[in-house]
């Protein structure tokens, strides 16, 4: 599948000395054009002299499909590469018809492959007899090229250049390395990984090309951390360091059918979660052209959801994993210690707020989740050395509805009450943690005080709680909860994140959250549970007119609670 011009100019920006986008259509004029412009193109080989077996057991002739050219590209850019892909993206053929043309084209090079046993590795190597056995005989005689050694663990060639199969490459001196499954290699063995890390990477010279793939395969082993790191990596990178790369099925054309399928809300609570990723402010990765845009968000094609149902009914729980949209849906679609992901995924509900546009260009209101004759109740998260959270809450009949969300860090007090009073609800109650009382260091008072001065009313302080108890609130309050997917997107996602401790040493979940990036809006969901005005029926009767959204009214009522979490409240 040969790239589109917008497609080549996207993949391959800011890369010096690349070929003109015509190099994939123009054929030579002569055997000196051939040589001087042609064959000496990296590209141009890797999409015109090798062939492969695709997986219908066909030879064809091998040609770099989207996500080949990604990672290519992204490896041009630096050095050392980690991957963290879906299924069936060729990832691993690409590395070996990569550095093999490496072995033909450079001298006296050495060549590291690994992957999770050495029959898979050496099965990688058994691949190549197909691309030697129909590469030009011209260009073999051209080139001098012949094959010197060949057995289940090397192939060398007259350049001098060698491939390798070994499961740790301790001693040697690498200038090319590729290891496939790393997620699969750290579960199964995990001195394996330690070996990559401490024997292999330090085999390979520096600055030399280094490629590091899996699917994800849990969060507690080397892929992980290693991936993390890379991603969170802040400056420059060093040689060293890992440039992260990640390979959607969202982008991914194969990931179509053409016959309709039958989506159940389940199907659409999925959809509606990628949805929200791909229109975040966070997204990245991500080739948005494969996606239909309308209103200014990306959606899913019908085809890609079509595909999804097939996929989901052939797979089930593991479609997840095998098939992430996002780095985070990657590694948490096998986390067994999450605290709602399954949960969330089953009974959760989010709404696509906001003015939507049909492909046709008509335009529709959506359902509105935020209603104006209710009061809207704000539970905060405050932060110390991490992000201050609030969520924006209302309460109707049964629902419970997030209708708005905003977090930021380093800021004073005062910019949030700011935040508040710029977003001009009708506000209720204002939910706090109980250490709000506790009176800030080299100052005379606490922060609820600072609040108070600051104007804000209707406080409700909670009482120290065990934290489970109040997960457990929250896994209540999920088959009633239903979120704004245009402003909560965030949260949305720590639904699916939010998990347990892990135990290194003894290879179990802690029973106590893992303090991250997700623990914070967790806690700020968590307060407005524990509050316990979900659980109560409205004081005042809004007549129905009034309600411009209201939502079925065919609800059994919900019982009063007689007890709270609340130890404060005080209506200032």
């Amino acid at each position: 599948m040969i790239l589109t011009k917008q497609q080549y100019e996207s993949v391959y920006w800011n890369i010096p000395d690349m070929p003109d986008y015509s190099i994939f259509f123009t054929e030579p004029t002569s055997d000196e054009d051939f040589i001087m412009n042609y064959v000496t193109s990296k590209l141009w080989r890797l999409n015109n002299i090798y062939s492969i077996i695709n997986k219908n057991g066909t030879r064809i002739k091998y040609v770099m499909n989207y996500a080949q050219h990604v990672v290519y590209a992204n490896h041009l850019r630096h050095p050392r590469v980690i991957i963290l892909k879906s299924r069936q993206r060729g990832i691993s053929t690409h590395y070996l018809i990569d550095y093999y043309d490496d072995a033909l084209f450079i001298n006296n090079i050495t060549i590291g492959m690994q992957s999770y046993g050495l029959e898979e590795s050496s099965a990688l190597l058994k691949r190549l007899d197909v691309a030697w056995d129909n590469l030009d005989p011209a260009l073999k005689e051209f080139m001098g090229l012949d094959i010197t050694k060949a057995n289940t663990k090397a192939l060398g060639f007259s350049t001098g250049s060698i491939i390798k199969i070994q499961t740790s490459f301790r001693g040697e001196t690498l200038q090319r390395l590729h290891v496939s499954e790393l997620g699969k290699i750290a579960n199964k063995n995990p001195q394996k990984a330690t070996e990559l890390k401490a024997g292999t990477l330090q085999a390979l010279a520096q600055g030399n090309r280094a490629a590091i793939e899996s699917t994800a395969e849990g969060m507690h082993n080397a892929f992980y951390e290693m991936w993390y790191a890379a991603v969170n990596h802040i400056g420059n990178r060093s040689l060293k360091d890992f440039l992260p790369v990640f390979l959607s099925w969202v982008d991914d054309p194969d990931c179509i059918i053409t016959t309709p399928q039958v989506i159940t809300e389940e199907d659409e609570l999925y959809f509606k979660e990628v949805e929200a990723w791909l229109n975040s402010d966070d997204v990245s990765f991500i080739n948005l052209e494969y996606l239909t845009k309308v209103s200014l968000k990306y959606r899913l094609t019908n085809p890609q959801k079509w595909w999804v149902v097939a996929q989901r009914r052939e797979l089930g729980d593991l479609f997840n994993q095998e098939y992430p949209y996002s780095p985070e849906a990657a590694f948490a679609a096998v986390r067994d210690g999450t605290y709602y992901a399954r949960l969330w995924r089953e009974q959760g509900h989010i709404i696509d707020d906001g003015i939507v546009t049909q492909p046709d260009g008509t335009q529709h209101q959506a359902a509105e989740l935020y209603e104006p004759a209710l009061d809207v109740h704000v539970s905060w998260d405050l932060g110390m050395n991490d992000t201050m959270e609030l969520g924006f809450w209302q309460i109707h009949s049964h629902e419970v509805r997030m209708v708005d969300y905003y977090y930021n860090s380093g800021e004073g007090l005062d910019h949030y009450v700011n935040i508040l009073r710029a977003k001009g609800y009708n506000y209720g109650h204002n939910i706090l943690p109980h250490d709000i009382k506790v009176r800030e260091l080299g100052m005379n008072k606490s922060r609820l005080a600072r609040l108070r001065e600051l104007g804000v009313r209707r406080v409700i302080v909670l009482k120290r709680s065990d934290v489970n108890t109040g997960i457990e609130m929250v896994r209540k309050m999920i088959p009633q909860t239903y979120i704004s997917a245009t402003k909560c997107s965030r949260v949305i996602r720590m639904f699916g994140r939010y998990t347990k401790a892990w135990d290194p040493i003894l290879g179990v979940f802690k029973e106590k959250p893992l303090h991250d990036e997700w623990s914070n809006p967790a806690d700020m969901v968590r307060y407005f549970a524990m509050s316990g005005l979900w659980t109560q029926k409205p004081k005042d009767n809004i007549p129905t007119d009034r309600l411009q959204n209201s939502a079925r009214e065919d609800y059994a009522p919900i019982k009063e609670r007689s007890q709270t979490n609340v130890v404060d409240k005080l209506a200032i």
